[in-house]
């Protein structure tokens, strides 16, 4: 029967892939949404399309009907005139479209807001912010309604026996009227400045203390009272309310049932033309003001609970600076769509679909529509799937809410003492000690010794933690006894991303390996009184090091109590990474680096030294293997070496790492082979790059059709793959549909792309026309090239198993190098100096001079750390080993091993009779 019906949505070449996207980013739950994303669905012609288009999905949030997802539907044409009213029509429309059983949806702060936009005080400017709250006390005891009139028919038998009642009442409005006040300012003005309020109306800067105070001055007649700041107060209350509103409440089973976003349809959005042709420019319609200030709210606070959707035609983006550009339509607004789910970012995201003008009809003119392009493929998924896909319950409401209460009370009785800590959790600020909430609500960010977890942490760090919290104790323990013990600080994006990521990122893996360095460490010293005890500091960057700097201070701050010793960690490349490092370099704390490439990193700071080797030895390596191995495969099946090459990055200004390993690799190809070098940007938001160098795409299926084209042009090019690994796998998707290249293709990647990147994805074994090689700093799998490493891969298996993936890259033991190498200047420098008050600059003067045996360096797992600074000025290990492996379909090989493995053994050549070199950084 399903067939007779037609889809609500146009079914259009693409409409499959866009609806799915856009299903997947109204419905992903709270925790896991990115902040909001407006669609603007643009005619070229008559604007009836992309109005059909809107409709269509705002007829998906309706079954039978049935509300499945919250929505409001605002037509322009005869809507609202001004931005308060739409918001009125906004906050009356948004309640009747809950979902059954999700509860009544309630707006305080806009109500709030819409009462001070009204108020009329007549009071000195110094007394408008105690006028403001009587004034507010009284509009609330109007709206409630019930109350009311109560107290009526309390006093109209006041003088009976009701009338100690009515006294009370009559107290009680005495008394509740400063707690009105105070319950307002916590609403507005929460702890630790997390409210909207307190981030948008900083007058002068100086942070909001009294609300009505601040308040005031947007009533008539006070110094913010402007209709566009009256403006942004409503939208960014409203913005509040809604945020709020999806915010789960562990006692409440209604707001367990609010998962999909607020969808706020706007059809018609024009800005009316000029009277005349000296006139000045009309002023913008409501909906195109609330959209503007809706964009800058979104980028201010991070709001998640809602998604724009507007029709118009293309005055609408010239008019809020969208660029429409060529390829603007279904599939690549699915691709920008899917992009957004999940993502970290905090900055708003506007997605626009293009809708061309109907066939027949003339630019400008306002004609009949010509029936769409209808894609099969489209019209079967849009027909199989009419309504968006949301979540079901198995009880109502209130069954939830009396089995939520009866469990809870079973679990309280089983646990018995566990109920004061229980209910202690409950009531306890959320982020506990030297801790501070990140922005976008990605959890607690600051300060830990492992005790205190960071909330919003992946669970896979929690054994982490509790080892870490046991190895302190014990050093804490030694300490009374007489033992030397110092503190590390290790320097991590810990809460930045989920479980699969934060992998994929080798947050982590590193620290597994930090943890198995400082046990190691630890039992050594326990064994000999002549080595220092260490204790790890966690410290929590947040995502993108976004909160670096603030966390790196508060170390600095107890630097001298903590005894610390010096860091490790700065896996990133990010500029918010390298003004962290600036924090400890100021206080002069020595920095060891884990899994950091950039070349730049090693220009931060002279504190500052690296495990891993720099970009330009991995892109050297790399051009030497693929001017050397013919690693192309031809359509005829023959295999030739590259005469040219593709090189993808991520061309954004934050991402350092990827762009300066395709600088790299540029420049080392040219060197080797002279061939030409083509550079390919995959950005997302594409307009936000400016790169003249890099041609650059917002998706990876138009980034595919770019590589195709060149190697068509020239068969014997290689793929260079700078940009990040999980990228790789979406490319590879689109690059195989292409019948011009078939799928044929060679790609060599940089370290992002991890042997358990490549174990879960398999591409190889998808796409039998892939040959890929990866650069790898180590293969635990594959080779144990010194006893470092045996006793490392022991230690690793004995405590976390191989079977995760995790265990086959290098990056859990470049964490683990990290810390012994740190930890071997911190037993030297307290040799060397007889004394317990050795302090950092020792520590640093020995990583200077050089470690190890008469300067030789020490022995590590990935290799040996040679900082000799008398000799070579570098802080960077000498010759440092590098893999390029080969990702088969039936397992990985390497094909090429070069680099200091172990004190006197330094693999010079490699190939299958040794008869290629190995790039040096000595002769």
């Amino acid at each position: 029967m399903d067939q007779q019906v037609p889809p609500s949505f146009p079914p259009s070449p693409g409409a499959d892939r866009f609806v799915r996207a856009w299903d997947q980013l109204v419905t992903t739950r709270s925790g896991r949404r990115s902040t909001a994303a407006a669609l603007l669905l643009l005619s070229e012609g008559p604007t009836e399309p992309a109005r059909a288009m809107l409709l269509g999905l705002s007829a998906r949030l309706v079954a039978d009907d049935a509300v499945l997802a919250p929505h409001a539907l605002v037509e322009e044409a005869a809507g609202p005139t001004t931005v308060a009213d739409l918001c009125e029509q906004l906050a009356a429309d948004l309640p009747e479209s809950m979902p059954p059983g999700s509860g009544r949806l309630r707006f305080p702060s806009y109500w709030l807001m819409r009462d001070i936009a009204g108020a009329e005080l007549t009071e000195a400017p110094e007394r408008r912010g105690r006028e403001l709250r009587g004034y507010l006390y009284a509009r609330h005891l109007q709206r409630a309604d019930g109350g009311k009139l109560l107290r009526e028919r309390l006093r109209e038998h006041g003088a009976g026996v009701l009338r100690p009642l009515a006294v009370a009442v009559d107290l009680w409005e005495l008394m509740a009227g400063p707690l009105f006040g105070r319950r307002v300012r916590r609403r507005m003005l929460p702890r630790r400045g997390r409210g909207w309020y307190a981030r948008w109306a900083r007058h002068g800067g100086r942070p909001v203390k009294d609300f009505f105070a601040s308040a005031q001055s947007l009533a008539p007649g006070g110094r913010y009272a402007t209709p566009d700041r009256v403006e942004q107060a409503l939208i960014r209350a409203l913005l509040g309310d809604l945020d709020e509103a999806l915010r789960r409440s562990l006692f409440s089973p209604w707001r367990r049932r609010r998962g999909a976003r607020f969808v706020l349809f706007f059809t018609g959005a024009d800005r009316p033309p000029s009277s005349g042709a000296h006139a000045a420019p009309a002023r913008p319609g409501a909906v195109h003001r609330f959209l503007s200030e809706y964009l800058e709210a979104v980028g201010d606070g991070g709001s998640t609970s809602t998604s724009v959707v507007v029709s118009g035609d293309r005055r609408l983006a010239e008019e809020l600076s969208v660029p429409v550009r060529e390829g603007t339509d279904l599939e690549t607004a699915a691709q920008r769509l899917q992009n957004r789910i999940g993502s970290g970012d905090g900055d708003p995201s506007v997605v626009v679909v293009a809708v061309p003008r109907p066939e027949g009809v003339p630019a400008g003119a306002p004609g009949s529509v010509s029936a769409p392009v209808v894609d099969r493929r489209a019209d079967a998924w849009l027909r199989r799937h009419p309504n968006v896909q949301t979540e079901t319950f198995r009880w109502g409401p209130r069954t939830g809410l009396v089995l939520s209460a009866i469990g809870t009370v079973l679990v309280l009785l089983a646990t018995g003492a566990g109920a004061s800590k229980y209910f202690e959790e409950l009531v306890l600020p959320p982020c506990p000690g030297d801790q501070f909430p990140g922005p976008a609500r990605t959890g607690c960010l600051g300060l830990s010794d492992g005790r205190e977890r960071f909330d919003g942490m992946s669970p896979e760090f929690r054994p982490l933690f509790k080892e870490i919290a046991e190895q302190n104790r014990l050093a804490d323990k030694q300490e009374k006894g007489g033992s030397i013990v110092r503190t590390v600080a290790y320097v991590g994006a810990i809460t930045a991303v989920e479980k699969d990521q934060a992998q994929q990122r080798g947050v982590l893996p590193e620290l597994r390996g930090v943890l198995l360095a400082q046990k190691s460490v630890n039992a050594a010293a326990l064994a000999d009184n002549r080595k220092v005890w260490l204790k790890l500091l966690l410290v929590n960057t947040g995502p993108k090091y976004a909160a670096g700097v603030t966390a790196a201070k508060m170390v600095v701050a107890r630097r001298d109590k903590d005894h610390l010793a010096g860091a490790v960690g700065f896996g990133m490349s990010l500029q918010r990474n390298f003004d962290t490092m600036k924090v400890f370099d100021d206080a002069s704390v020595p920095m060891i680096g884990t899994t950091g490439t950039a070349d730049q990193l090693l220009q931060q700071s002279q504190q500052y030294y690296q495990t891993a080797p720099i970009n330009d030895r991995e892109a050297a390596a790399a051009a030497l293997f693929v001017s050397r191995q013919a690693v192309v495969v031809h359509p005829d099946g023959r295999r030739s070496i590259a005469g040219g090459a593709v090189v993808v990055e991520n061309p954004s200004a934050d991402d350092i790492y990827s762009r300066n390993l395709a600088e790299d690799f540029q420049r080392r190809f040219l060197d080797q082979v002279q061939g030409p070098v083509t550079r390919l940007g995959y950005a997302p938001d594409r307009d936000a790059v400016k790169n003249p160098d890099v041609t650059v795409v917002d998706s990876t299926a138009a980034l595919a059709q770019r590589v195709c084209d060149v190697l068509a042009a020239r068969r014997d090019t290689v793929v260079f793959w700078a940009a990040r690994g999980p990228e790789l796998i979406a490319f590879l998707y689109d690059f195989q549909a292409l019948p011009t290249c078939g799928g044929k293709l060679t790609v060599l990647g940089g370290d992002d792309i991890t042997n358990s990147l490549v174990a879960d994805a398999r591409p190889t074994t998808k796409y039998s026309n892939l040959t890929l090689y990866h650069v790898a700093h180590a293969v635990p799998m594959l080779d144990e090239p010194n006893v470092q490493a045996k006793q490392f891969d022991s230690l690793y298996e004995k405590e976390f198993g191989t079977q995760d993936g995790m265990f086959t890259d290098g990056w859990p033991a470049l964490g683990f190098d990290a810390l012994n190498v740190l930890s071997t200047a911190v037993n030297e420098a307290y040799q060397n100096s007889g004394s317990k008050a050795f302090d950092r600059a020792t520590i640093s003067s020995i990583l200077h001079s050089g470690i190890g045996q008469v300067h030789e360096g020490i022995q590590g797992a990935t290799g040996v750390f040679s900082f000799n600074g008398t000799q070579t000025s570098t802080r960077v290990p000498l010759d440092k080993p590098l893999y390029v492996v080969h990702d088969t379909d039936t397992g990985p090989v390497i094909a090429m091993k070069c680099g200091l493995f172990a004190i006197g053994r330094n693999v010079t050549e490699w190939g299958s009779r040794s008869q290629h070199p190995c790039p040096r950084d000595t002769n």
